[in-house]
């Protein structure tokens, strides 16, 4: 396989990994979701390190056109999943913060 045939196969990995993560996103499997991303990063460091002069055929560019733009959708579709929990959950923390502080400064008023 040549450089440019590793390089589609790299970002065809990377799509299909986007795929799976959109789909834990959509399941709100947090935890795939994670592991998928772990993997995810992993396998944008090995695309990274493929040499960048390569060139690609025109077919070639727009298949690699088409995967890196699938992967944003699956980003963009990701982050409007994951976004309203995520400040759910910011939320929750600094009302949990703020009861400690409260505890801390007043006591526990189950004493009472």
């Amino acid at each position: 396989m040549d450089t440019a045939d590793q390089m589609l196969s790299q970002y065809m990995a990377v799509s299909h990994i986007s795929d799976e993560m959109l789909e834990a996103a959509r399941e709100h499997d947090w935890e795939r979701l994670d592991a998928l991303g772990a993997r995810f990063l992993s396998e944008v460091e090995q695309l990274k390190t493929t040499p960048a002069g390569q060139s690609l055929s025109q077919p070639q560019r727009q298949q690699r056109c088409q995967l890196i733009q699938a992967i944003l959708n699956n980003d963009r579709a990701i982050r409007n999943i994951t976004q309203p929990w995520m400040l759910e959950l910011q939320a929750l923390m600094h009302n949990v913060g703020t009861q400690r502080k409260l505890r801390q400064a007043y006591g526990d008023n189950r004493s009472f």
